[in-house]
């Protein structure tokens, strides 16, 4: 996703028309047993954009949506306040509704890269999770519910300056004592990573 977040800032910078289709097939993404090859067509009939639609509709059930407005979602599920422990709390009496909720929310990671942290610490208990574990899963789902609007902003101005930041709390974590780091990283002052 970070290779996408940063076409998407390029894209916005340059003011080219980003589009969205929305494509209806259970497998879009399944495994292709023959070699596929497009060939665009002689002329200025047709643009990328509109040769796409074309083959895609031919294949498939689309809708055009039109110009892409928006695309990432921006959340801080955690609470700042939260302290997770590995040895407190209840064990939960079936395991796995913690684990399919964190697989969920680890899928929910490619478009929602602030879920990232939370769902890093979260999945630390995936072994023996306990009731302040789950209660702190469904705090991530109620702050995603409850925030939809939210987003990244990418801006529009023609700089293409690569910033980086790293941030280390030293040896906070409670349980090893190690420390917990963070990155920001931004193109052009629009995030990507």
């Amino acid at each position: 996703m970070t290779t996408v977040r940063c076409l998407l800032a390029v894209a916005v910078k340059k003011g080219w028309d980003l589009f969205q289709l929305d494509v209806n097939n259970d497998f879009l993404h399944g495994d292709l047993q023959e070699d596929v090859y497009m060939q665009f067509p002689a002329g200025d009939d047709f643009t990328e954009m509109a040769l796409l639609k074309v083959f895609l509709h031919s294949e498939f059930k689309i809708k055009d949506l039109g110009h892409a407005h928006f695309f990432l979602d921006l959340a801080s599920p955690l609470e700042p306040s939260t302290k997770l422990r590995a040895d407190v709390g209840d064990l939960l009496p079936d395991p796995t509704i913690y684990r399919r909720l964190l697989g969920k929310l680890n899928f929910l990671t490619h478009t929602c890269p602030d879920l990232s942290f939370a769902v890093q610490h979260l999945s630390q208990y995936m072994q023996t999770p306990r009731q302040p574990h789950l209660n702190a899963s469904l705090h991530c789902l109620r702050y995603l519910l409850s925030n939809p609007g939210l987003g990244l902003f990418f801006r529009t101005n023609s700089s293409f300056k690569l910033s980086a930041f790293c941030d280390s709390d030293w040896s906070s974590c409670s349980e090893n004592r190690r420390s917990v780091s963070g990155y920001f990283i931004s193109l052009g002052g629009s995030p990507v990573s």
